[in-house]
């Protein structure tokens, strides 16, 4: 039976969203980003049912399951549990963690993912990356006790971990790769402020490097494509297709998931507010100038294309 749900996208395509919706069926729990559970806790996030991270009494369950289980205090030292974020233990992220300690991290990641597209890593140097997927799978079993749904939608996003955690477990595991028209996240950022090779760089190069690792690694009948725009433009029928997809019957009043009680503690700020509806966001058909068109179809077109937009 399947028990995870693991979304996959780049940033600004609305995974927050789709993991609210899914984690509002009754037999599922949305975790948003769990990867960033230590880094959550060491700011101090509120959780959306309004409780500060350490008064919610969800999380200190779960927190109560992780000190008895794996021997770590997560409300005294957080950043003891790896779940691959990337929290420097010396530094707790306040202040930032250090460029030498982001760089290392990065590489890590680097050689866990030539391996996986088959160019052997000796095992030793998977190791740090292996316990967080171990301690990731061992935690989403703690969510499901505590919270006693029989799905844990985790929204981390990473392709990298979402892969292994579906190695480690392929008949319970399944995989949603979220997508979002790359031209609509390029000018999202660069509405905020970032520059042009910033704004593009990121959502081009998870896509870059999730699609081959997929086909690699997940055979098609265990990944769903899922477009934000479908989402958006008939969210009962691409609600149902996913809940088709995982096994769970489908459930109307999903859509109204501001109405169900969350405990998610990252992700989107949309995670906090009240009576949200599901719409449409177009505003980069007007608002993308043609210099900026041009840049993103010459560096990113055949990318948006994979993708099928």
């Amino acid at each position: 039976m399947i028990d995870t749900l693991y979304i996959l996208s780049a940033g600004r395509s609305g995974s927050t969203l789709l993991n609210l919706v899914l984690g509002s069926h009754p037999r599922a729990v949305a975790v948003s980003e769990l990867t960033q559970l230590p880094y959550d806790v060491i700011r101090r996030n509120p959780c959306t049912c309004s409780a500060p991270i350490g008064e919610c009494p969800f999380w200190l369950a779960v927190a109560r399951h992780v000190r008895a289980e794996l021997g770590i205090d997560l409300w005294r030292t957080p950043e003891a549990l790896n779940l691959g974020c990337m929290v420097d233990p010396r530094r707790r992220n306040e202040p930032p963690v250090t460029n030498r300690y982001a760089w290392a991290w990065k590489l890590r990641h680097g050689l866990v993912y030539l391996d996986e597209l088959g160019f052997p890593l000796p095992r030793a140097l998977r190791g740090e990356f292996d316990h967080g997927i171990a301690n990731t799978i061992r935690l989403h079993d703690v969510i499901r006790r505590v919270s006693g749904r029989d799905v844990v939608v985790d929204a981390s996003k990473s392709y990298l971990k979402g892969v292994a955690l579906y190695r480690a477990r392929p008949g319970q595991t399944r995989l949603i790769l979220l997508s979002r028209n790359g031209r609509a996240s390029f000018y999202s950022r660069l509405r905020d402020g970032y520059g042009r090779n910033q704004s593009l760089r990121a959502w081009r190069n998870y896509y870059r490097h999730a699609l081959p690792l997929l086909n690699r690694r997940v055979p098609p009948e265990d990944v769903i494509r899922v477009k934000y725009e479908d989402l958006a433009a008939d969210p009962a029928r691409e609600i149902e297709r996913i809940c088709a997809f995982a096994g769970l019957p489908h459930v109307p009043g999903m859509l109204d998931f501001t109405a169900a009680e969350h405990h998610v503690t990252s992700g989107n700020d949309m995670r906090m507010q009240s009576g949200m509806r599901i719409r449409p966001d177009t505003a980069w058909q007007k608002g993308l100038a043609p210099a900026d068109e041009r840049y993103f179809e010459l560096w990113a077109g055949a990318t948006n294309r994979r993708l099928g937009y």
